[in-house]
This record gives C-alpha cells, sequence and structure tokens, in this order.
C-alpha cells in the first residue's frame, strides 16, 4: 500500500501527482473532497486511471479534522498531494490581468491532459482532437474578451478613448433628451457591447486592439491564426469537412501547433500590456 497525506484547507482544492507504475510517466487529477463536518472522519473509495496507459489505480481517501490522507491499494507508487492551481482561486469579481493570463493557460494545460489520451479507435481520436483544437480557440476567445475589457475599463482616459474611437459608437445619434439616462448606464452599455464582439474575427479584432495601439497586425502569426479560426469553422459547423465536403484528418501534432501559436498570441498582448503599464491599477473603474 502507498499512503500520501496534506493539510487539508477548506479553501483549496487538492491533486494527486503520480508517476504511472506500467508507462512511467507523470499525471495529476483534483480528487473528490466534497464532505459534511457532522459525518468525520470521512471515507471515500475510487479509481484513478493513468491518463497515459489507462492503469487502474483503486484507492481510499480518508479526511479527519485538518488531515487528508489518500492511500492506494498497490505498493511502490511515488507521487505526492498539492494544492491544485484551480479556476477557483480565480476571483472574477476582482478579475485582473494576471488571473485571467493565468486562467487561459491552465485552459490549455487541461486540454493538453486530454490530447494525451489514445482511445486506439481513430474515429473516436478524431473526434477528441476536433474537441480540444476547438476548445484551444474558445479559451482564446475568453481571454480576449476579458482582457479588452480590462483594458477598456483600465481607467476614465481608457474608457473616453474606446467610446470616442470605436466604429459603431461614431455613428449612433441620440437626441438630447436620452443624453442624462443614456449616460448613466454608459458603463453597462460598453460591458455588454464588449460581450458582444465576436473574438475570432481576426480583422475586426485587430481594429479595435488598435484603438489601444497593440498592433495585432505586426504579429508574426496573425496569418496563421485566422487560418486556424478557419479551420475551427469546418470542425464545428461542417463536422470537419472542407467546402468539397472531403473529411479532413486531424492529428494531435496539427493541435499542438495550435497551442503553441495561441500561446504565442497571448504572450505578444500580454507583452503589450506590460509595456503599456495596464497591469498598473491607476483610476481603476468598476462596474
Amino acid at each position: 500500500m502507498s499512503t500520501f497525506e496534506i493539510n487539508n484547507l477548506s479553501e483549496k482544492r487538492i491533486s494527486i501527482n503520480i508517476c504511472c507504475l506500467e508507462c512511467q510517466k507523470e499525471f495529476s487529477t483534483e480528487l473528490d473532497t466534497y464532505y459534511s463536518d457532522q459525518n468525520l472522519p470521512y471515507f471515500n473509495d475510487d479509481t484513478l486511471y493513468c491518463i497515459h496507459c489507462e492503469k487502474p489505480y483503486n484507492y481510499t481517501v480518508k479526511i479527519d479534522l485538518n488531515k487528508l490522507e489518500i492511500a492506494f491499494k498497490q505498493k511502490d507508487i511515488f507521487g505526492k498531494l498539492e494544492y491544485s492551481e484551480e479556476i477557483d482561486e480565480i476571483d472574477f469579481n476582482e478579475t485582473t490581468f494576471s488571473s485571467v493570463k493565468r486562467f487561459y493557460f491552465l485552459e490549455i494545460d487541461r486540454l493538453k491532459q486530454l490530447l494525451d489520451l489514445d482511445t486506439e479507435n481513430y474515429i473516436v481520436n478524431q473526434s477528441l482532437n476536433r474537441l480540444i483544437f476547438s476548445g484551444v480557440i474558445t479559451s482564446l476567445e475568453t481571454y480576449l474578451n476579458e482582457i479588452f475589457k480590462l483594458v477598456v475599463f483600465h481607467s476614465n482616459a481608457t474608457l473616453e478613448k474606446f467610446i470616442e474611437e470605436y466604429e459603431p459608437y461614431k455613428k449612433e445619434q441620440i437626441s438630447l433628451n436620452e443624453i442624462i439616462s443614456k449616460y448613466n448606464r454608459l458603463q453597462d452599455r460598453v460591458n455588454e457591447d464588449l460581450d458582444n464582439i465576436i473574438y475570432h474575427n481576426i480583422s475586426k479584432l485587430i481594429r479595435i486592439f488598435n484603438i489601444f495601439n497593440f498592433e495585432l497586425n505586426r504579429y508574426s502569426s496573425i496569418k496563421s491564426m485566422a487560418k486556424h479560426i478557419q479551420q475551427r469553422h469546418n470542425l464545428v459547423h461542417r463536422s470537419g469537412l472542407d467546402k468539397y465536403n472531403n473529411f479532413q484528418d486531424l492529428s494531435k501534432k496539427e493541435v499542438l501547433t495550435l497551442i503553441e501559436d495561441t500561446n504565442s498570441f497571448v504572450t505578444y498582448i500580454d507583452n503589450k500590456i506590460e509595456e503599456k503599464c495596464y497591469y498598473q491599477d491607476f483610476d481603476f473603474i468598476e462596474f
């Protein structure tokens, strides 16, 4: 039997990280630690599967007061319990540039773990690759949406600049008796409009980010990003068929290339944010 223990902190989720006895590769997963204080000590039996070779590991979780213990039936397992870097640690009521970036890379890490699965069934593997490919683009869109909102609402100056230069606002006309009501809900209106922007439209993305001189058009792989997004459109809306109705094989290598390009794109934007000192919270607008 192999046993590991850790202090059970109520605000933290806990993961087990072990080296597989079969394939010798490391993998980790979060543990189910939901329990009632009235029923301590708490026990739960479950099975963990290696994400690389699917070898099963039977284990028992025991929680007694402030201690969590996990005992595997197999011997000589090397590993450790650790606190998860989890979504719950990101408070979206106090979203920051750092938390949005951290959330993006956390999602990408989880998708890469799914990519390591191999069902030995071509059709199933293709479906999994398509889902992961689409998930990467979705994670990028979420990042872009949250980041751009933070830029716009960073200060009164950035909000004013966006309102003055966002093309749809230039064309909008209002009557004099609407001015006060429009002004009172201005921030809500801008927030709603930012959520409705299509963040996978590269040409539009370049224009709106260039309101703040991000120069996304100078990103070295911007054309590759446009191709990835078009490919994702075919995968989602045409079930992997091209415009000639030919099935498009999607390899793990292509998914990894997409991940490399999106990570690079996020890093490019993050560097611009740092250059422009948006990480400094001055004159911040709460909404």
